[in-house]
């Protein structure tokens, strides 16, 4: 599903002439922080 839909920003912003930035974050032990900042 997240790669259909990035396939279709990418299709549309190269239409555009628009620029398109992806930025994947993966933090260890998140649900903490989750938990105590919400």
């Amino acid at each position: 599903m997240m790669r259909e839909q990035l396939e279709e920003i990418l299709a549309s912003s190269n239409e555009r002439g628009l620029s398109t930035a992806v930025m994947c974050v993966d933090l260890d032990n998140f649900k903490s922080i989750n938990d105590t900042l919400g």
